[in-house]
């Protein structure tokens, strides 16, 4: 009698935890396709499964949300450092704010690759991959400075940096790739229409990221706040001009080619706005300005090879 309820016990045991280990096996295989995406493959399987929303994940996409979200949480905790130190540290005011506004520019862009992953793991891709430019801006805001507050900023960018690597993991692991995406010259066979999509959804997303930074800046220098409201009013027309491109490529090549190639009086009109200033954050907008131009060259040889 008693073997049998030892028995029925460990049945009733099994029933009730053979489900929690086929997800934790699921969800470490979600991981696993995630982390050899990732040059340091030891942290980041260190780190996921460390993370209940990813130890716990039941599909490949909800892994991949969960990475981003902890990119995100992170890069919002580098921002409130930053903004702190930015008060406490008066003489390095100007740095700190940079570095809050770039880490600010991350979260952005990672929620931007979360709300686009499923439609788009292309875009999610790219989004997370221009992430660089604003660890860029925070090496080159505070990584010479001696200060503890900087060397802290400092770790934290290095490890924002990791995280970002293990976010476009996640984003590849769901079939997003810009390297594949636009790879012409390794012989995919991709259909032209999409992608032209892709790179325009790119241009869009580059453009929402340098107009978010206009808005930054316009906050952070008061003397050079009406130069980068009008910078980020003009990107919003970049931005709508790629939209109205997007929706008239099917149907009108030639129209949706007439929308693009206007984007270049608007970065022309930029660069005179702000192209003779001295200070940081007007040469950091010039370099992304001049990137806005590489992708709307792109934007419009795509919608040439439709016949636009």
């Amino acid at each position: 009698m008693a073997s049998s309820s030892y028995c029925f016990g460990l049945v009733l045991s099994l029933a009730v935890l053979l489900p929690c280990l086929l997800i934790s096996a699921s969800a470490t295989n979600y991981i696993d396709a995630i982390c050899q995406r990732v040059t340091d493959k030891a942290f980041c399987a260190k780190t996921l499964n460390a993370y209940p929303a990813a130890a716990s994940a039941t599909s490949q996409f909800q892994a991949a949300v969960a990475t981003l979200n902890l990119a995100i949480s992170y890069a919002d905790k580098c921002a409130g450092f930053s903004g702190n130190a930015a008060k406490e540290n008066p003489n390095l005011k100007t740095q700190f704010a940079a570095s809050q506004d770039a880490f600010v520019t991350i979260s952005k862009s990672v929620k931007s690759a979360a709300s686009e992953l499923k439609v788009s793991p292309d875009t999610a891709n790219y989004d997370v991959m221009v992430c660089s430019d604003s660890i860029a801006v925070v090496k080159n805001s505070v990584g010479k400075n001696l200060d503890n507050a900087s060397k802290t900023v400092m770790t934290m960018t290095l490890m924002m940096e990791k995280l970002l690597a293990i976010a476009v993991g996640a984003t590849v692991a769901v079939g997003g790739s810009i390297r594949n995406s636009l790879n012409i010259s390794f012989g995919l066979n991709i259909h032209k229409f999409s992608l032209a999509n892709i790179v325009i959804n790119l241009g869009i997303s580059y453009a929402n990221n340098t107009g978010g930074y206009a808005a930054e800046t316009a906050k952070r220098e008061p003397t050079l706040k009406a130069q980068f409201n009008s910078c980020q009013h003009e990107y919003d027309g970049i931005q709508l001009y790629l939209r109205m491109a997007r929706g008239e490529l099917k149907e009108s090549p030639m129209s949706a080619n007439y929308d693009i190639f206007r984007c270049t009086d608007i970065t022309m009109y930029v660069k005179d706005l702000v192209g003779g200033n001295r200070d940081y954050a007007s040469k950091t907008f010039m370099e992304m300005t001049l990137q806005m131009e590489n992708l709307i060259d792109v934007a419009i040889g795509a919608t040439v090879a439709l016949g636009g």
